[in-house]
């Protein structure tokens, strides 16, 4: 299960290496809905400016 503390520190370290370029960041999957099991990992979509 991916924890609050999990979800800040990946946006953290996106924003760390791509900064300024990112416009969203979307979980999505069954982490995203909560239904995830402890061996399941998040789905991130990264959009970024061109």
């Amino acid at each position: 299960m991916l924890t609050n503390a999990m979800k800040d520190e990946l946006i953290k370290g996106l924003l760390n290496i791509f900064s300024d370029d990112i416009k969203a960041i979307i979980l999505y999957g069954s982490v995203a809905r909560n239904e995830s099991t402890s061996e399941e990992e998040p789905f991130p979509m990264i959009l970024m400016e061109e």
